[in-house]
């Protein structure tokens, strides 16, 4: 998954929770995504520490705008993400996690919404 995310590090949901201290770590929630032959699906949540300082300042800056493109994202209101997922990558335009949720906002505005669409990203392969 942290391929198909473009991020060097991520934590399910249920590995979060294990973790006492999650207040000192850096984290983006992805969504959830239902894994190939698994029927229940996985909350994923980006690690972003292990960036280079700049690059985690960059992120830490506009976390507030991601938690809100998400929110859009999530509730199929995707030309308010793409527009706030526009924003965060005119001030980071290197995060390619935004990017990949970018990408999909827009094929989603010109394609419409799967109609089975639940906000999970399917993988489709192992």
């Amino acid at each position: 998954l942290t391929k198909y995310y473009r991020t060097p590090l991520l934590l399910s949901g249920e590995t979060l929770l294990q973790i006492n201290d999650q207040d000192k770590y850096n984290l983006r929630h992805l969504g959830e995504v239902q894994l190939k032959g698994k029927n229940k699906p996985l909350s994923i949540i980006e690690c972003i520490d292990g960036y280079t300082p700049a690059e985690l300042q960059k992120k830490m800056r506009t976390l507030p705008q991601f938690k809100k493109a998400m929110d859009y994202y999530k509730d199929q209101r995707f030309e308010n993400a793409a527009q706030s997922f526009q924003a965060i990558l005119k001030d980071d335009p290197d995060d390619r996690t935004i990017n990949l949720f970018m990408e999909n906002a827009l094929k989603y505005l010109k394609t419409g919404v799967p109609e089975n669409w639940t906000g999970a990203e399917e993988m489709l392969s192992k």
